[in-house]
């Protein structure tokens, strides 16, 4: 008996979508490091792992754990204080 195989060359597209976004925002973060002031800039980095759960929970139902929601709000809080600081 055979087992369960994927179907890749029905979704090469998606994957050849997928690779060209992360090289084209790691170009984009990057770039923002060199215009940008890194504490400043690395805020905005860091609010992927925010916006990837938040994506999965809308899209896909996946419940999000006591740590995840409190890494979610320790990063929101550390971009909270570089933003009142710099004032």
């Amino acid at each position: 008996t055979r087992g369960w195989v994927w179907p890749l060359w029905e979704i090469s597209h998606l994957i050849l979508l997928q690779g060209c976004a992360a090289v084209g925002g790691v170009f984009l973060i990057t770039k923002a490091y060199q215009l940008g002031e890194a504490s400043y800039v690395a805020v905005f980095e860091y609010s992927v792992m925010i916006v990837g759960p938040g994506v999965a929970w809308a899209f896909w139902g996946q419940a999000l754990n006591i740590w995840q929601m409190l890494g979610i709000a320790l990063i929101i809080a550390a971009g909270a204080t570089i933003a009142l600081r710099s004032r």
